[in-house]
């Protein structure tokens, strides 16, 4: 039996007119972007119009709204039978789609292994196959799930973003050819690894091996957003090839001498010359830090601390500047029982 809901018809046995059917093919695909995936699946029951629409239909989203709904029709299974039936109405969905693939995300639930079926690397090898675009895994059980050797030849990837996985790209990996933004969360990297010289946006959140990254670095690129969040040690050398960098975060639980930081702040934004936006803790600055950053970056626009007390002066906008960016906003995020968040404009 078909797991794709049929439509509903009148009391006099007829199927529901469909009043749709003739609406411009863009205004269609917007309406099924917009649908749960399960209800975008049961349009192709419709018309001859709206089944080869969904044939086609290159965005496929499963996330908490279709694992719910499959749970609540299936309450009385046994966690054996619901992978069973979440694995083949995923399939049903995925490999009955003969166009490509452009955007896949799938978000799994805590409490269901799908990472740990077959399954999961056969979706991953026919997106990879059929021109995948957008890849978004979140797999929310605690082990880690091993990226498959069939990602590492998506030529048309262009956005990344995993959670809670291991990425093992194959020897002398050189990159993806098209791939612009990469977000990973709770990653392990286990080997050497370059995203591409195309990568605009890399934000990395408690992610492990960290330096694997290196070759990344070793040739110019476009990046210009690049964000660390509790994720390792950090290799000065990285940044000697940032020159288009406009936004920066950088922040860690470690401790750092307050004159090493200011030398090394300095070796660190000196090639990024059209920052913007910098995000730093105390571990990377000080807040008598401020007057170097407005003074050497005069596109600098937004400075945000984070700091575990905040500094009575800070506090009381005592804090004075002169001669420096017309105007810049400065966040001061406490990290004290006192929480708060502190905006001043300094012209």
């Amino acid at each position: 039996m078909s797991r794709i809901a049929k439509p509903r018809r009148s009391e006099s046995g007829t199927a529901a007119i469909d009043r749709i059917s003739s609406l411009p093919g863009n205004v269609i695909d917007n309406i099924l972007e917009r649908l749960p995936i399960h209800d975008a699946a049961s349009t192709s029951v419709l018309s001859k119009t709206w089944r080869d629409l969904w044939d086609l239909y290159p965005n496929l989203v499963f996330d908490w709204v279709f694992f719910s709904r499959i749970v609540a029709n299936n309450d009385t299974l046994d966690e054996e039978n619901l992978l069973s039936e979440v694995t083949g109405t995923i399939n049903e969905i995925l490999l009955g789609n003969p166009g490509p693939i452009l955007k896949f995300h799938l978000s799994v639930p805590e409490d269901l292994p799908l990472h740990e079926t077959p399954n999961m690397d056969l979706w991953i090898k026919n997106i990879s196959n059929n021109r995948v675009r957008q890849l978004k895994l979140i797999i929310g059980p605690l082990t880690a799930y091993k990226i498959p050797s069939y990602l590492f030849s998506s030529s048309e990837l262009t956005h990344l973003s995993l959670t809670n996985c291991l990425l093992n790209p194959p020897l002398r990996f050189g990159g993806f050819c098209n791939l612009i933004d990469v977000t990973l969360e709770n990653v392990i990297i286990t080997g050497d690894m370059s995203f591409g010289t195309q990568l605009k946006e890399l934000k990395l959140r408690f992610c492990s091996r960290i330096e694997h990254l290196e070759s990344q670095f070793k040739q110019n690129h476009h990046l210009i957003t690049f964000l660390i969040h509790k994720s390792g040690e950090i290799d000065l050398k990285w940044f000697e090839c940032t020159k288009k960098l406009r936004t920066l975060g950088l922040l860690s639980e470690k401790g750092a001498d307050s004159r090493k930081s200011y030398i090394n702040l300095e070796k660190l934004l000196g090639n990024m010359i059209e920052i913007r936006t910098i995000h730093f803790n105390g571990s990377f600055l000080k807040i008598r830090h401020v007057l170097f950053l407005m003074r050497s970056f005069p596109k600098l626009q937004r400075l945000e601390i984070i700091v575990k007390k905040m500094k009575e002066e800070v506090k009381e906008g005592k804090l004075k500047v002169e001669g420096t960016n017309d105007v810049l906003t400065m966040v001061l995020v406490s990290l004290s029982t006192e929480a708060e968040y502190v905006v001043r404009e300094f012209m």
